[in-house]
């Protein structure tokens, strides 16, 4: 008996060092796993379109008009360099044309959803005052997503998103938990999520609509204490012809707090969808560059006009 108790504890001890060389070399090999801003998950890209010195110049400037992008994929732009992104062709016509300078901060990140842009202003809040929150807004908003570094992966069909979380709300918090500190579970759960996920039937979790207004409205309210406003761009359905598919209840939710969204099918008229689709929602260079110039000629309007 007392063999066999020696060799279990051994064996543990042997899987504990193992796994804690393979998160040491994750580490070092991708860097620090993701992190928690008061609980929400967030994660980093590996080519961001903002880097720390971007926002340190941008507050130091008195004069600037700062705009600050909250966004997931669309605003990031997936498939396309950063020069070739909506925001970095509506900064190069105001460059241009705005009688004072401008700077815009893009934090959005992959798969983020609006609750996970709320944790992201807060984490920087401290460290720039924008003149102006620009959060790009999808339908798949209230969905929850993970990313292991390289790959974002939908959570949507898996139980601990449904019922069973509600259920078992400790359970949640320590996935999370682990999620944020450990690169070994990030990839063991992207794995279980490759296995697992049935990405015919995706099924919003419950409430997600309401966390997400809960989320527009915090970013509100913080961009108010700051002395900005907020604008919320709703992404076009690219699917052919273009269409809108906000929810309804994210449109009554701004509405009730004076929010103002903007249905980005208005700025994209008459335009033929394959030519500026990457896929169903994603923009390719073409894209980008008519929503950045439509972006910069309303702004120049609006906040910027002299």
């Amino acid at each position: 008996m007392r063999g066999r108790v020696t060799k279990i504890f051994l064996a543990l001890i042997s899987t504990s060092l193992t796994l804690l060389a393979l998160e040491a070399l994750l580490r070092f090999a991708e860097g620090r796993p993701l992190r928690s801003v008061d609980g929400v998950v967030l994660w980093s890209t590996r080519s961001p379109r903002a880097e720390p010195a971007d926002i340190q110049r941008a507050a130091a400037d008195p004069r600037a008009f700062k705009i600050l992008g909250l966004g997931d994929s669309v605003m990031y732009g997936v498939s396309e360099p950063k020069e070739q992104t909506y925001l970095e062709y509506a900064r190069r016509v105001l460059a241009q044309r705005a009688q004072r300078p401008v700077e815009i901060i893009n934090l959005a990140v992959p798969g983020f959803n609006t609750v996970q842009e709320d944790a992201v202003y807060k984490e920087i809040e401290g460290q720039l005052t924008p003149n102006l929150v620009v959060v790009h807004a999808l339908p798949n908003d209230t969905a929850q997503y993970v990313s292991d570094g390289a790959y974002v992966y939908d959570t949507r069909a898996l139980p601990e998103n449904s019922d069973a979380r509600v259920r078992f709300p400790f359970a949640a918090r320590v996935n999370d938990a682990l999620l944020a500190h450990s690169r070994v579970y990030d990839r063991l759960y992207a794995l279980v999520l490759r296995r697992r996920v049935d990405w015919s039937n995706l099924q919003d979790p419950p409430g997600g609509e309401a966390r997400m207004c809960a989320a527009l409205v915090q970013i509100h309210e913080r961009a108010q204490r700051a002395g900005a406003r907020l604008l919320v761009l709703s992404s076009a359905d690219l699917r052919r012809p273009l269409s809108n598919q906000l929810p309804a209840a994210l449109r009554q939710c701004a509405s009730r707090q004076g929010i103002e969204v903007i249905d980005l099918t208005e700025w994209l008229g008459g335009v033929d969808a394959d030519g500026i689709a990457l896929d169903d929602y994603h923009f390719n260079e073409e894209g980008h560059r008519r929503v950045g110039e439509a972006l910069a000629t309303y702004l120049l309007a609006h906040d910027l006009r002299e």
